[in-house]
């Protein structure tokens, strides 16, 4: 069942200013204990994870995009679910090799130890989208059915748990790896919640072998490959720039960095999230062969994204200089 777009969007802009606010305090407190070093390695991790939440390699979006051209007729759901769970355990298959390696080139020694720290942090993050990628099913589901209160209450949990998790372990004396750690189960539990709403809602999981066909498959995965090519090509133009300062001045740098593009990397979430949201919407309207409706939600959905866009540049003019001066001071 559909869920209001005033009431989703209210839930959704909670999860953000709580991310906000926390995180304008947590960043500090992270920097001040953990040092600048550790911090711009953190910034870093905390860069490409924050957008891992939503890259997906394309299996999420294609399974939300099926989801709703047949939200009318949910006996395909099971078929459009189990394949996409197929592919995505494919995915993750992928990510656990990926790490495996890397730990074995640790073990073996050919990782020199100065990047033992940095390896250790890659695995925990590979491991976490490994269990995250056949869990974004379920997101989609909610998606499909429209139901962003429910996402976005998940989203406040997530922060929640994510900054207040982190701070108490800062202040019992937790390190670089124990932080990410924290910061990567509350990331977990933001896709179990789903899982266990469809379960509760729907007394099924939506999986069955039986159902797992050669053209189903195909057909996600021919969306996902190029959904893939975006989301890494969006990836490598907002996601990398950390890293790239990090290379060119050292880590150090890339602490500060991460501090000024942190104001932008909010803004992003909040049409990220109106996007999703808009995106579903159209989608869904034309699998209900409402065509006109969907050319109406597609200019609104403009008209409401450019406003939110003046409204973000007018905020970074009027706000950015004393937001970024109240972490780095005056020089």
């Amino acid at each position: 069942m559909k869920q209001k777009y005033s009431h989703s969007m209210v839930v959704r802009l909670l999860a953000i200013a709580v991310s906000s606010i926390g995180t304008l305090f947590l960043l500090p407190l992270i920097l001040k204990t953990l040092g600048e070093y550790n911090f711009g390695i953190w910034g870093m991790v905390s860069s490409i994870t924050s957008y891992l939440l939503l890259l997906d390699f394309g299996v999420a979006l294609a399974c939300t995009r099926y989801l709703s051209l047949c939200s009318e007729d949910k006996n395909n759901w099971t078929g459009i679910v189990s394949n996409a769970l197929v592919l995505s355990f494919i995915m993750s298959a992928i990510m656990l090799m990926a790490g495996a390696g890397i730990f074995i080139a640790m073990q073996s020694g050919l990782l020199a130890e100065q990047h033992h720290l940095i390896s250790t942090i890659v695995i925990i993050t590979l491991l976490e989208v490994a269990i995250s990628i056949p869990l974004r099913m379920y997101m989609s589901i909610l998606r499909a059915e429209v139901r962003y209160f429910d996402i976005g209450s998940f989203e406040v949990i997530r922060v929640s748990l994510r900054i207040g998790g982190i701070a108490l372990a800062l202040f019992l004396g937790a390190d670089l790896v124990d932080i990410v750690i924290i910061a990567s189960l509350a990331n977990l539990v933001f896709f179990i919640l789903p899982l266990s709403n469809t379960i509760k809602r729907h007394k099924t999981v939506f999986f069955n072998k039986a159902a797992i066909n050669k053209k189903t498959f195909m057909d996600l995965l021919k969306f996902s490959k190029s959904t893939a090519v975006s989301q890494t090509a969006e990836f490598l133009k907002f996601r990398t720039d950390s890293i790239l300062v990090a290379i060119l001045l050292g880590i150090t740098a890339s602490a500060h960095y991460t501090i000024i593009v942190f104001i932008v990397m909010m803004l992003t979430q909040v049409l990220m999230r109106f996007l999703s949201y808009w995106d579903t919407i159209i989608i869904n309207s034309i699998g209900q062969g409402q065509h006109e409706q969907a050319i109406n939600n597609l200019f609104k959905s403009l008209k409401i994204g450019i406003n939110i866009s003046l409204l973000s540049f007018l905020n970074i003019i009027v706000f950015g200089e004393t937001f970024i001066s109240f972490w780095v001071g005056e020089n």
